[in-house]
C-alpha cells in the first residue's frame, strides 16, 4: 500500500496509531513496580487506548466539519481548548473504570495526581491533533500541486494549439502552391 492511499484512510492511521499507543504504553509499563498482574496492566492499557480511539474519532468528525485549516490561531485555540476537555472527560472516565474494577480504590488518594493525568491525555490529545492537522496540510498541498501541474500542462497545451493555429494557414499556402500554375491555366483559358 503506498502512503498517499494510507494517508487517505482515516480509519487505518487510527487503528494502527492507537495500535502502537497501546503498545508502547503496555511495554512501558511492564517495568514499572506495581502489584497489578499483567492482565490487569494490558486491560488498563487497552482502555485507555480505546478510550483515545473513541474521542480521536469524534474529534475527526468535528474538525472535518467545524475548522477551517485556513484559520490557524482559531485552529490553534480550539485544538488547545478541546484538548483540555477531552482530557478531563477521560481522567474522569479513568477514575470512574478503576473505582469499579480495582477493589479498595480511594479517589481521594489520585486526587492530587488527577490534574497532570488530565494534563497527559491533554498532551495525547494535542499530539494526535498535530498529526491530523499535518496530514490534512500535507493532503491540500498535494492537491495544490496537483492543480499547478494541471494549469502548466493546459498552458502547454493552449501554445500548442496556438502554434498549431498559425501553422495552418502556413501549411495551406505551401499545398496550393503546385496548384497554382494550373489554375492560373484555367483563369486564361479561352471561353468556349
Amino acid at each position: 500500500m503506498s502512503f498517499e492511499k494510507l494517508i487517505n484512510s482515516f480509519r487505518k492511521i487510527q487503528i494502527i496509531g492507537w495500535s502502537v499507543y497501546f503498545v508502547l504504553m503496555f511495554v512501558t509499563f511492564l517495568s514499572a513496580d506495581t502489584n497489578e498482574t499483567i492482565v490487569y496492566i494490558f486491560f488498563v492499557k487497552l482502555q485507555r487506548s480505546l478510550t483515545g480511539f473513541i474521542f480521536t474519532c469524534i474529534l475527526y468528525f468535528f474538525y472535518k466539519r467545524f475548522i477551517n485549516p485556513q484559520s490557524i490561531g482559531k485552529t490553534v485555540a480550539i485544538v488547545f481548548v478541546l484538548s483540555i476537555i477531552i482530557g478531563v472527560i477521560w481522567t474522569a472516565l479513568e477514575v470512574l473504570f478503576f473505582s469499579q474494577t480495582l477493589a479498595g480504590y480511594d479517589a481521594y488518594k489520585v486526587l492530587p495526581k488527577l490534574p497532570r493525568i488530565a494534563f497527559i491525555y491533554a498532551l495525547t490529545i494535542i499530539a494526535w491533533s498535530a498529526v491530523y492537522f499535518g496530514i490534512e496540510y500535507w493532503k491540500q498541498w498535494q492537491r495544490e500541486r496537483e492543480n499547478v501541474l494541471q494549469a502548466k500542462i493546459l498552458a502547454e497545451k493552449a501554445q500548442l494549439e496556438t502554434l498549431r493555429y498559425q501553422l495552418n494557414p502556413h501549411f495551406l499556402l505551401t499545398r496550393s502552391i503546385p496548384f497554382a500554375p494550373r489554375l492560373t491555366k484555367i483563369k486564361h483559358a479561352p471561353n468556349r
